[in-house]
């Protein structure tokens, strides 16, 4: 397992899918210790995730539950985030720009067309 990030209530690693091993997923593993007041957040997150199909919308495989962590198994973008991407590319072209904006609006076009607001919009994410 490599360490891939890590939140306020979460560690993600990088992985393989249980039955289709070439694919490389992301396992976010929550400590539910950490969760009291923030497991109906976690539980309207999984909902929406698995509601939602689009190539610019990371897309959840699976959720296992264990006694003391909460696993999400989601799909694994390898080029990083946004913040990642600014940070080593410095300067973007215009055109460049243009491509993230379109793709972070059809997104937000699918989220707002089911009645979701993201409210934590920003490169790291």
């Amino acid at each position: 397992k490599d360490l891939i990030g890590h939140g306020a209530f979460a560690v993600v690693f990088k992985g393989r899918h249980r039955k289709k091993t070439d694919w490389e997923v992301a396992i976010k593993s929550i400590n539910k210790k950490n969760l009291s007041k923030s497991q109906l957040l976690l539980g309207k997150e999984i909902k929406i995730l698995k509601e939602l199909q689009h190539e610019n919308i990371v897309a959840l495989y699976d959720v296992q539950e264990m006694p003391n962590s909460v696993f999400l198994v989601m799909e694994y973008c390898n080029g990083g985030d946004l913040a990642d991407y600014l940070q080593a590319k410095g300067t973007l072209s215009e055109d460049t720009i243009r491509v993230f904006l379109q793709q972070i609006a059809a997104a937000m076009r699918i989220l707002h067309g089911k009645g979701i607001i993201h409210r934590d919009l920003k490169p790291q994410n």
